[in-house]
Order: structure tokens, then C-alpha cells, then sequence
């Protein structure tokens, strides 16, 4: 298939809305996404896609069309000493760029809090697990030491109430883990919100780049306007002094 820029820019939107970059690279979470990316793809009547596109087409295709336009831009900017004015496909490629440079910052920032908050969560669930198991041990020998000084008609009850103990005993390590479990669905559930904060901020960081790219357009066509004004004023002035010179010569 001849990649088309009407295909670029499908490619991108697409990109744009499943953001594969949210998973690590080399995973087989970011491939999902990049294989859901291909299906949707496939077929697509407009622009016309393949009916069988590959995950590899797709992200060779991003990787091709995303590192030629950061080299166009800064062989742009280096010439020019300004921003070059931006396409629609130009400004889904920077979306896409800014998104995949973003999820790399967090994660990066999130890697060296979660590190030492992972520990802190497993070192807590070992001490729990622990205490359990220190609780029922002094039970376990406060009982024992109460049967020995009541004699031999108490080992026959001792006999008949082992069973109990056992019970009990996994009656309380239920418990410990019903607690245990509670806790990790509070902890899976307060990264789920925290997450859903990351994305929120991250499109509003977007938006608001999108919004001051969008002005500095603004400003460059402003003062390109304001220069050919100028340009046309000078060619008006200079038209009719030759307009004038020609009157005094006849």
C-alpha cells in the first residue's frame, strides 16, 4: 500500500486516541495497542487501508513519518530562527510526539515513587501476616500451659479441642487475608484515580501547547500582514513621487 498523507493522518488520530506509549516499550501491552491500532485500520474505506494491516506496518510507519518531521522541524527552525507554519497532518504528528514524550516523563517520575511505595505495600502485608501468626502462637501456649496443670482428665478435652483450635486458627487467617485484600483493592483503586489524573493533566497540557502554537501562527501572519502593509505603502509613496517628478518635468 502507497502510504497517502489523508493515511498519515489516520494513522495518527488513531494513535492519538488508543496511545500506545502508555505501555512501556517492548511489552506485550504496548504491542496490543499497536496490533488494535492495525485492525482498526484495516479496511478503512476512508482513506482506503487494506483489509490485513500489520502491527509492524503501522509502527514502522509512526516511527518513519514522526522522526522525518522532527527533522524537518529543526532544519526549519535552525534556517529560519522561527517556528515553521504547521499542517494538519504536522500538528497531529506533534500531538502524537508530545503524548509519547509525556508518558515517557511520568513514567519515569512514577517508576522512582512506586519503587520504594511497592516495598512499603509488601513489607506492611508481611508484618499483618506476621502479627496473625505471633497471635495465635500465644494463644497456642497459653492454652497448652493450662492443660498441663489441670492433669490428665484435661488431655482427653485437650484431644477433643485441637480440632477447635484448628478452626479457629484458620478462622483468623481468613480474616487477616479478607483485611489484606481489602487493602490492595483500596490500593488498586486509588492508583486507578491517580492515573485517571495523569491522563486529565497530560490532555490539558496538550491542549494548552496546541492553544499557544495556535498563537504564535497567529503572531507570524499578524506581522507578515503588517509587513506587506508596509511594503505596500512604500510602492504607493514611491509611485506618486515619480508621479510628481514626471509633473514637473512637463
Amino acid at each position: 500500500m502507497d502510504w497517502t498523507e489523508e493515511h498519515d493522518k489516520a494513522l495518527m488520530k488513531e494513535v492519538r486516541v488508543q496511545n500506545p506509549f502508555q505501555a512501556k516499550k517492548k511489552t506485550s501491552l504496548r504491542a496490543k495497542i499497536w496490533l488494535s491500532i492495525a485492525e482498526t485500520l484495516s479496511g478503512s474505506k476512508n482513506p482506503l487501508f487494506k483489509d490485513c494491516m500489520t502491527k509492524r506496518s503501522v509502527q514502522d510507519r509512526y516511527t518513519l513519518v514522526s522522526e522525518k518531521y522532527r527533522q524537518r522541524i529543526r532544519k526549519e527552525e535552525k534556517a529560519s530562527g522561527i517556528s515553521p507554519p504547521y499542517s494538519a497532518l504536522d500538528q497531529l504528528i506533534e500531538e502524537c510526539i508530545e503524548l509519547e514524550k509525556l508518558e515517557d516523563d511520568v513514567r519515569q517520575k512514577d517508576g522512582e515513587t512506586n519503587s520504594s511505595k511497592s516495598e512499603k505495600d509488601k513489607e506492611s502485608a508481611l508484618e499483618m501476616r506476621r502479627i496473625a501468626m505471633e497471635t495465635f502462637g500465644d494463644s497456642k501456649k497459653r492454652k497448652n500451659g493450662e492443660d498441663e496443670d489441670s492433669g490428665q482428665s484435661e488431655k482427653k478435652r485437650k484431644c477433643r479441642n485441637s480440632g477447635s483450635d484448628t478452626i479457629e486458627y484458620l478462622r483468623e487467617q481468613n480474616t487477616e487475608q479478607v483485611k489484606i485484600r481489602e487493602q490492595e483493592l483500596k490500593m488498586k483503586e486509588r492508583q486507578q484515580e491517580m492515573e485517571k489524573q495523569r491522563y486529565e493533566s497530560m490532555m490539558h497540557l496538550i491542549k494548552q501547547q496546541q492553544q499557544q502554537q495556535h498563537q504564535i501562527q497567529q503572531q507570524q501572519q499578524q506581522q507578515q500582514q503588517q509587513f506587506q502593509a508596509v511594503m505596500q505603502q512604500q510602492s504607493q509613496l514611491m509611485l506618486a513621487l515619480i508621479q510628481q517628478l514626471n509633473k514637473g518635468k512637463n
